[in-house]
């Protein structure tokens, strides 16, 4: 699970959820996560992906059969 706020990407392992990770956000910065940051994923070279663009590759390496809420993933997709 990974937040990507003003560029700066903030995550977690599995089997972590996107607000664990917002609470981290809180954590270190002490302020809310702004509504323009985006919520998404890490591939497993690091690079941090929306949730559309995660659910696409997910799809692809056969990671999920199908998606829960199209078109985006969502960790309960895949755990």
């Amino acid at each position: 699970m990974a937040i990507k706020v003003n560029g700066e990407v903030f995550h977690l392992p599995k089997p972590n959820r996107h607000n664990h990770v917002m609470h981290l956000y809180r954590e270190r910065t002490k302020e809310r996560v702004p509504a323009q940051a985006v919520q998404g994923f890490l591939t497993v070279s690091g690079r941090f992906v929306d949730r559309t663009v995660a659910a696409e590759l997910a799809l692809r390496q056969g990671q999920i059969p199908k998606l829960g809420w199209p078109p985006l993933l969502y960790s309960e997709d895949l755990w």
